[in-house]
């Protein structure tokens, strides 16, 4: 047979999103050298251009021809190409997920007990799911976010209902208990936590001029095509502060700029970063005050020695001369940052910057950042602790609740319980 008429089949295209390796890489490069040389042997023959050599090239090996131009730019600058490191992070649905959804998803759950129904797995999953506020969530998943969130899973009769660990729950009770009862000797109180803003975030809605169709138009009509826009998110800013009933603290805001691209922001903070900013801040706190916090590893550094039996009478009196802040720190359960009014805070903060950021530039967005914080009153932060506390009522009663639902149900046998989570 006749070779000439044999069909040459198109190369396999690369997949989306997979990373192409050395090999490949040489053969966009060696491609690219024999359409050069053939060009310059054949002077008479129609001249491509360097987009079209990129389009022949992205044809005939059947790789992106983003890619095929980026290899060629490394080529032309460094003389070589490199493969892209393997290695990728796979976050896992843990990670995905963040505090806020986790909260949420808490709530679904409790919401079930609070309309007296035992949730299930299955009602839960199709709770979330058919919430687009929330991601998808498959079951295999949803049962690592449960556990993550110290979820019991409960054996009864025919239902599988879900249950916080009680050591959760235990550590909720004595919190709200403690919380409660320094309201009602009137001791001072702060919460404290951080977060993050980007420097290109704006607000996702806003009025537009339909009539504009483009640029030209605009000019033409003597009108503007809108808000300026952002290129991406830009730069993040990481900002620490406290707060209470009297508002945020006069001089205690930090902010720092963060350094890598991680979509947690928790992974800026380290235990000097923290420490540092809260050994200037206690100064600046009533005396005697409650302290409230999450229970982030950065917000659990160990700085001092602890006296143990070889220390001298003056040794430990000297160190409890040194720790005398008169100051008690509190520490919130695991993802519940809706018992921290601070959170309410912040999305007020949020929802200042982006509505007047107009530059995207990040020392323009630390500036709105502080107008941000003054713009959080007294009053508001009062209305805050205010919603916190009929939180912590709707937590109290859900216990109540969750237990007469449960011990209401007609007994068919033993009761089961498996524990999906490890204690804290």
């Amino acid at each position: 047979m006749d070779n000439e008429h044999i069909p040459v089949s198109p190369a396999k295209k690369n997949p989306r999103g997979k990373p192409i390796g050395t090999g490949q890489r040489k053969i966009v490069i060696n491609l690219y050298k024999d359409l050069v040389t053939k060009q310059s042997e054949n002077p008479g023959s129609p001249r491509l251009s360097y987009r079209e050599m990129i389009i022949e090239i992205s044809k005939s090996s059947g790789i992106g021809q983003r890619t095929v131009q980026t290899t060629l730019s490394e080529y032309k600058n460094l003389g070589t190409v490199s493969s892209p490191s393997k290695k990728r992070l796979k976050l896992t649905i843990i990670k995905k997920i963040d505090e806020f959804d986790k909260n949420a998803i808490r709530q679904k759950i409790h919401q079930f007990w609070r309309n007296r129904e035992v949730p299930t797995i299955k009602k839960m999953l199709t709770a979330i799911n058919e919430d687009e506020t929330l991601p998808n969530i498959k079951r295999t998943s949803f049962q690592a976010v449960l556990k993550d969130l110290q979820f019991e899973y409960l054996k009864k009769n025919r239902n599988s209902a879900l249950l916080e660990r009680e050591d959760l729950i235990t550590w909720r009770r004595n919190f709200i208990g403690k919380i409660k009862h320094y309201r009602a000797q009137n001791i001072p109180i702060y919460y404290l936590d951080e977060t993050w803003v980007n420097a290109g975030e704006t607000h996702s809605r806003t009025w537009l001029d339909t009539t504009v169709k483009s640029s030209r138009d605009a000019f033409l009509k003597g009108l503007t095509t809108g808000q300026k826009e952002p290129s991406g998110k830009g730069k993040r800013l990481i900002v620490l502060h406290t707060g209470s009933s009297d508002g945020f603290v006069p001089g205690g805001i930090l902010c720092f700029k963060s350094k890598t691209n991680s979509t947690d922001y928790h992974d800026e903070m380290n235990g000097d970063t923290f420490y540092e900013w809260f050994v200037r801040i206690l100064p600046l706190l009533k005396a005697n005050a409650i302290i409230v916090m999450d229970n982030a590893s950065y917000h659990s550094v160990k700085k001092f020695k602890i006296p143990n039996m070889s220390w001298k009478k003056q040794e430990i009196i000297d160190w409890l001369e040194n720790k005398d802040n008169n100051k008690v720190v509190l520490r919130l359960p695991p993802y519940h940052c809706e018992l921290n009014p601070i959170e309410v805070a912040w999305s007020s903060v949020k929802s200042y910057a982006p509505s007047h950021n107009n530059t995207f530039k990040i020392k323009d967005l630390l500036e709105l950042l502080k107008k941000g914080v003054e713009h959080v009153t007294p009053e508001m932060w009062t209305n805050f602790v205010g919603h916190v506390v009929k939180e912590e009522d709707k937590f109290l009663n859900i216990e109540h609740l969750s237990d007469e639902i449960i011990d209401g149900e007609p007994d068919e046998g033993e009761r089961h319980i498996l524990t999906i989570g490890t204690a804290r």
